[in-house]
């Protein structure tokens, strides 16, 4: 074959549109000197069209895998299209949780983490942000605050200024119930899971069928008695010299602490406390106040 050879392994052939051979890979490219554009030949073979991914031609590829070569319906297998995480964007195919050993353990599903609500921040007499108030017959429920001059509900755990106030009427004789539920916590996979709060009875008497208790529920399900409040070990019998406003540190009319392990049967999605009161006067009253939901593996 007749050429001059214009750089070490190259071989240029005669003619205006000359062609460049190289030896050592085998393959030819037209010179774009003589007019038309490059056109890269595959060395496994003469005659076969050039690869996508070879040609000099080719459109850059914008995927790692490239877009080119997927099918019009996607980049998932057989045309089909590819399942993208909304979250991420990521092809759900190509997730790192995707590619987790099928034998690997279970990733635990427990998120920790804390609730807390110390009332502090919420208006004397308004609502609870958040909460679910239930009351019945001549129940009552709200947020009380020292800065209540008027009403003068006295301090809540710790000397604080506000707390909730579950109380019934201003007549003696009328019974009533009065509840408030926590916002739904989710402590699926949290074993080690609790709760706690600071409670405080103003005037209970079992004589009368006063009573107190918290409760707990999953997704809007039953309700399951927790621990009673009132009689109670730290309230057993007849309250009736602690008044609303006349609570004092060391002394019978003064703040709880409970805090408990929640049961297994309410480790699930949408956790809920329900602080319950049953009274049949004005003076009757269960104080609620710091209250707290931990989630833990």
């Amino acid at each position: 074959m007749d050429g001059v050879a214009d750089l070490p392994g190259n071989l240029r052939l005669p003619g205006r549109a000359a062609w460049v051979c190289t030896l050592v890979f085998a393959a030819c490219s037209f010179d774009a000197a003589g007019g038309a554009p490059a056109h890269l030949q595959r060395a496994d073979g003469p005659g076969q069209e050039p690869d996508a991914s070879t040609r000099a031609d080719a459109a850059p590829s914008t995927d790692a895998h490239h877009a080119a070569d997927a099918p019009s319906g996607g980049a998932g297998s057989g045309g089909q299209p590819a399942l993208v995480d909304a979250s991420s964007g990521q092809d759900a195919a190509h997730r790192p949780d995707a590619t987790r050993p099928a034998d690997a353990p279970p990733m635990s599903a427990c998120r920790p983490g804390e609730t807390f609500e110390s009332f502090e921040r919420l208006p004397s007499g308004g609502s609870l942000p958040g909460w679910n108030e239930e009351v019945s017959g001549v129940g009552r429920a709200a947020i009380v605050s020292t800065a209540d001059i008027l009403a003068n509900p006295g301090p809540g755990a710790g000397s604080s200024t506000s707390w909730v106030r579950l109380d019934g009427p201003s007549t003696f004789g009328a019974d009533g119930t009065a509840a408030v539920i926590t916002p739904p916590v989710d402590l699926h996979g949290c074993a080690g899971s609790t709760f706690a709060f600071s409670f405080l009875v103003f005037d209970l008497e079992p004589m009368t069928s006063d009573a107190a208790e918290v409760e707990g529920r999953v997704q809007g399900g039953a309700w399951l008695p927790l621990a009673r409040l009132f009689p109670s070990t730290s309230f057993p019998d007849t309250n009736d010299t602690c008044q609303v406003g006349s609570q004092q540190p060391g002394t019978p009319c003064w703040w709880a602490l409970l805090d408990l392990p929640v049961p297994p049967a309410l480790r699930g999605p949408g956790f809920q406390l329900r602080f319950r009161a049953t009274v049949n006067s004005g003076f009757d009253a269960l104080g609620i106040d710091d209250v707290r939901v931990r989630a833990r593996p």
